[in-house]
């Protein structure tokens, strides 16, 4: 009888492993194929519309370079920004053409290089020469030639894109059909082999169901000594296990069997090194945290007590192991974790979105501003002078305060870099006093610069970044000041051989800020008074972009203040030196 069960039993066995192995022969090639077909589809197509995507940045680039020239041709920034874009334009066409398998896309791709290299790079290179010698002539370019041809690569790019977007949609159905005919063929197979797997299991469960009455017959027995200490054990919720002397697992309760998905069976007489990271010692005691293994694999941390059984003569018999799930309070930290996770992403996505939109508001700015720079130049009467320079101070405005957003966003996305290039320092300080002069003697207050002798006067830093906090500071002093005066200091702060630092103060005898304002005065989009925005303007982010700018300079910015007496805000920045000591 045992004889023919076996053969039975082996005879479903065989069967069942040949037609699982055809199936998973058969259904690994043809998905293995689909995927790799898939694959290579999906990644070339993907690739073509990426670079796409980054070409129609680097024209965004390149316009905003220009149009920040046509605005302050003095500027290194522009120049250097519009070389980069065009370098990259040329990268990402190429990788476009190699990546498509589309004609179309390919010709449109030529046709927009061939515009680029014949029309708007040359009409650029003309801006760059123009901008300084003849600003007049350069906007007049700028407005006729220029934002034609731009606006003309971009109806090219937008088509590109529109054509890089339809081949990932040809190829994602190329990989639909090829996936469902590979999926019927699956079906087919499995629909045999749960016939034949079928007819096996029904012989098999007949003959395992002939064995487990005999066993149920025993086990019976055995169970009715049991029930009392099951039931005491089942009314546990944590898991309990009992291991005797050499590690084996005599006795478990359901919660034991819930905890690690076996059934009872599975787990008595089996070894606890099975189910548990770190064995029990000879000699255990209470451990803190122990980790599980799971049916399903998973790793549970577990809180475990232990105790010793032993006999009446002191041998150890065993011990029993009481276990506490710990993924609860593991998952709360790491939702924990999680939500400040999205946290971080949120505030990126934040200045992604603001630098975009502060590029995307300030072209058609720049293009206002311009327009009316050319109606100024023409015959108007008084009144419509009047009105139009309004207008141009409110846009200039508003342009400010769009460019404080670009800088934070910059900042906070770590793209704002610091150029170290030799300056007069003194030149920086007087510009900066001479643009506010007028602005000061307007509201009858004194504006006094004040350079100590051991200041040198060529340094070596960034002379761009270093005139827009001097020159946030000083706005500030004058705005928060109604009578009195405002100075600003330069003096020695401390120096090594290689480096110097210079301290830099901006001091007034303003409305003050009080003390327990001073900590948040740097933080974006904050003033020290809600009501500061409507009295006196602004959008909060000044103090911030110069105090993240003193620290991009390698020195650090505080305020001294008093409410009602003034304020005096203190930073710091670095200087390199030359090989004989002296201020490159």
């Amino acid at each position: 009888m045992n004889r023919r069960i076996s053969l039975l039993v082996a005879t479903g066995f065989a069967l069942l492993l040949i037609l699982g192995v055809l199936v998973s022969v058969v259904m690994t090639t043809g998905l293995k194929e689909t995927v790799l077909r898939a694959q290579a589809s999906q990644a070339s197509a993907l690739d073509v519309r990426a670079a796409v995507r980054s070409l129609r940045a680097d024209y965004l680039q390149s316009g905003d370079a220009v149009s920040r020239l046509m605005l302050d041709p003095t500027q290194h920034e522009p120049p250097a920004a519009k070389r980069e874009a065009d370098v990259n334009q040329d990268r990402h066409i190429a990788s476009a053409e190699a990546a498509t398998t589309r004609g179309d896309l390919k010709a449109l791709l030529a046709e927009l290089r061939e515009h680029d290299e014949q029309v708007t790079n040359r009409i650029e290179d003309k801006l760059l020469a123009l901008a300084v010698r003849e600003p007049a002539r350069a906007k007049r370019v700028y407005f006729t030639q220029y934002l034609p041809a731009r606006a003309h690569n971009m109806q090219l790019v937008d088509r590109a894109l529109a054509m890089a977007s339809e081949e990932v949609k040809s190829s994602v159905q190329l990989t639909e059909t090829q996936a469902g005919e590979t999926l019927v063929l699956a079906w087919v197979i499995v629909g045999l082999f749960t016939i034949v797997g079928a007819t096996s299991g029904v012989l098999l469960s007949r003959s395992v169901r002939t064995i487990a009455t005999r066993f149920e017959r025993a086990a019976a027995e055995v169970t009715e000594q049991r029930d009392h200490l099951q039931a005491v054990m089942t009314a546990m919720q944590d898991a309990l296990i009992v291991v005797d002397a050499a590690g084996v697992i005599t006795t478990v309760n359901d919660a034991t069997c819930a905890l690690l998905g076996w059934e009872r069976d599975g787990l008595v007489g089996s070894s606890i090194d099975r189910f548990v990271e770190t064995a029990p010692d000879a000699s255990p005691s209470p451990a803190p945290t122990v980790t599980f293994r799971a049916r399903d694999g998973s790793v549970i941390p577990i809180s475990v007590s232990a105790a010793t059984l032993r006999d009446t003569a002191g041998t150890m018999l065993g011990t029993v192991w009481v276990a506490h799930d710990m993924r609860d309070h593991v998952r709360l930290l790491g939702e924990i974790e999680a939500a400040r996770d999205a946290a971080l992403e949120g505030s990126r996505i934040k200045s992604e979105f603001l630098a975009n939109m502060s590029h995307e508001i300030r072209t058609p700015m720049n293009v206002i501003i311009g327009y009316i720079d050319i109606v100024l130049e023409s015959q108007l009467r008084t009144d419509q002078r009047d009105h139009l320079d309004r207008v141009r101070t409110s846009t200039v405005a508003l342009l400010d305060i769009i460019n404080d957003v670009l800088d934070i966003s910059k900042v906070e996305a770590g793209k704002l870099r610091i150029e170290r290039v030799p300056f007069g320092l003194r030149a920086v300080v007087d510009e900066v006093v001479q643009t506010f002069m007028l602005r000061a003697q307007e509201k009858g207050l004194a504006l006094l610069a004040e350079i100590d002798p051991d200041v040198p006067d060529r340094v070596t830093g960034d002379p761009t970044r270093l005139r827009q906090v001097v020159v946030n500071l000083v706005s500030n002093a004058i705005k928060f000041t109604d009578a009195g005066r405002v100075t600003v200091q330069v003096r020695p702060y401390a120096a090594t051989n290689a480096t110097r630092l210079l301290h830099f103060s901006v001091a007034d005898t303003g409305i003050g800020i009080p003390y327990d304002k001073q900590g948040i005065i740097f933080s974006a989009f904050t003033q020290a008074d809600g009501s500061m925005s409507r009295r006196f303007g602004g959008t909060g982010l000044g103090l911030t972009i110069a105090a993240r700018l003193v620290e991009l300079m390698g020195g650090e910015i505080w305020i001294e203040s008093t409410v009602g007496e003034g304020s005096v805000f203190h930073f710091t920045v670095q200087a390199d030196l030359d090989r004989d000591g002296l201020a490159a």
